[in-house]
């Protein structure tokens, strides 16, 4: 194998290239520009702050609630005496209006398991009420990793997602309103993030 480097103009006026200390080495590279990934770093259970979960700056579609008031008797998933998110939509927002939780940066080229606990209520149909998407670093969308398709209404649930993307990504929730008629009440709580595919899934 042989390594070649190739320099191309464009112009008839040309240009200059530098290039200097070249050198292999028989372990593999490590990306110091990129910072190590911490699972504490990435999830939250939100009974202090957002922790590093931040939202869009024209609008704050999810708030920190804790037992009273609550919609849900139990409340929170942790405990049942702490904080969760709350994303209230329901006869306060325009149809189309979404509510975006964006998560930290994960380093690219890992797999992750992403689990969180939802719980949602009013919606007269479930299907897209909360979506996880994959964002780029620039808050470009890449694709969406899950929906929800049916779900007990206000109950706890637990999603688990497995995914792995080349380049540094971030995890984002969103809530939708689908219309005047159709907007209610999304819960999220004890976000965790860990290296590796969910190959045993946690039960309530």
């Amino acid at each position: 194998m042989e390594v070649i480097f190739e320099v191309a103009f464009n112009g008839p006026k040309g240009g200059y290239v530098a290039l200097d200390d070249i050198s292999f080495s028989p372990v593999s590279c490590q990306n110091r520009t990129e910072l190590p990934f911490s699972a504490v770093e990435a999830g939250c259970n939100f009974e202090e702050d957002f922790c590093n979960f931040y939202q869009d700056k024209e609008g704050s579609g999810w708030t920190r609630v804790k037992v009273k008031p609550n919609m849900y008797r139990a409340g929170d998933h942790t405990s049942g005496n702490g904080y969760y998110l709350l994303a209230n939509t329901k006869f306060t927002s325009q149809p189309g209006y979404i509510g975006r939780l964006y998560g930290p940066s994960l380093p690219g080229n890992l797999q992750y398991c992403l689990r969180f606990y939802y719980a949602i209520y009013g919606f007269l149909k479930m299907s897209d009420t909360l979506a996880v998407y994959i964002f780029e670093e620039n808050h470009v969308v890449q694709e969406k990793i899950w929906s929800v398709l049916e779900s007990p209404r206000g109950v706890w649930m637990q999603a688990e997602i497995t995914f792995k993307k080349p380049m540094p990504t971030k995890v984002v929730f969103m809530s939708l309103c689908k219309s005047f008629w159709d907007c209610g009440l999304v819960a999220l709580d004890d976000i965790t993030v860990e290296l590796g595919g969910c190959s045993s899934p946690e039960r309530l």
